[in-house]
């Protein structure tokens, strides 16, 4: 098939992880990070060269850290099955809500890495938490007002003759 020869595709893959959005990366089976794509520094404000190599929990809310510790034991725990968490990350005080996605990946018998994506999800949590708050004072302003609120499927149902 033409346009299928073979050709070295790391450079391809080299282009895809510095240009994503979302921060990609590689945790050793210890927690240290391996590898981290360019998108920790637009998301986190954490430059990826000053973090290699020290454990990802540093990065993770000091109140997430517990859940964090449990979705890595759950990567490690299950091999080519993806593990999801929502955890805050960064640096007080713009911690930055991330949804996390990892699985295990064995190099060999003895030695495996967590490969992870982390989608930015601080301004859909925050809308959500908004919409929630606002529904709230809505439903408290008319389920409990001392007043009856009739709802018209048509104009012409109000009609007086």
């Amino acid at each position: 098939m033409p346009g299928m020869e073979r050709f070295d595709v790391q450079p391809l893959y080299r282009a895809l992880v510095e240009n994503a959005q979302d921060i990609l990366g590689v945790l050793t089976s210890d927690g240290v990070i391996v590898t981290v794509s360019p998108a920790a520094r637009r998301v986190l404000n954490l430059h990826p060269d000053r973090i290699r190599g020290k454990h990802w929990i540093d990065q993770i809310h000091p109140d997430d850290r517990t859940m964090a510790r449990r979705w890595m034991a759950s990567c490690a725990a299950n091999d080519d099955n993806h593990q999801r968490v929502q955890l805050r990350a960064g640096r007080p005080p713009t911690w930055r809500v991330l949804e996390l996605s990892g699985v295990a990946v064995s190099e060999d018998a003895y030695t495996s890495r967590i490969v992870f994506s982390a989608r930015d999800a601080t301004d859909e949590v925050a809308a959500t938490q908004l919409l929630a708050e606002r529904e709230a004072r809505f439903r408290s302003a008319f389920h409990d007002a001392p007043c009856l609120l009739y709802t018209s499927p048509s104009p012409r149902d109000l009609s007086t003759s």
